[in-house]
């Protein structure tokens, strides 16, 4: 009898003392739904009406529709980062991944741009961090974009945010 005790109580020292791993509860936010442009706040970035996301989530994976000037595009990601083809509007095909972070869902995107004729090929890299707000009817998706090489100079591009809101 005492033995089965001191199983179970260090059964439970385990559970309190190791929490299950990966984000859970209040901390991973469920993006599930359908989003409709607001805005877009940054440098450069005229709005765009009519862009839509429908987002659909499970615990292992998201699937992420964009709409954008009549043009549809379909990713679906696992959540545990690993890469793999993905469309991107307004890009060439590039290499992505996903993952949850606390509150957060970040999306990185890897592909191969020409900037001009004068130049080689550069390889680019994007990080979408999708944000809800609390009461879940607003999304904020801010991508920040990694310096680059063009030639012998580094470009830089300003951070944007786009705004949805929940239909």
């Amino acid at each position: 009898m005492l033995r089965s005790t001191l199983a179970c109580s260090g059964c439970i020292l385990v559970i309190i003392t190791f929490p299950g791993v990966g984000v859970s509860g209040p901390n991973k936010p469920n993006f599930s739904g359908s989003y409709t442009l607001k805005e877009i706040i940054g440098p450069g970035k005229a709005k765009k009406l009519g862009w839509t996301l429908r987002v659909l989530q499970t615990d292992s994976a998201v699937e992420i529709t964009r709409v954008q000037d009549g043009q549809q595009y379909v990713n679906k990601f696992q959540l545990d980062s690993s890469e793999r083809a993905c469309v991107i509007p307004g890009k060439p095909a590039g290499r992505c991944k996903a993952k949850l972070v606390p509150k957060r869902l970040v999306v990185d995107l890897t592909y191969t741009r020409q900037p001009d004729d004068q130049h080689q090929a550069v390889a680019m890299h994007e990080t979408e961090r999708w944000e809800l707000s609390l009461d879940s009817k607003t999304l904020k998706i801010r991508t920040d974009v990694d310096p680059f090489q063009i030639g012998n100079r580094t470009a830089v591009t300003d951070p944007h945010t786009e705004i949805y809101i929940r239909n």
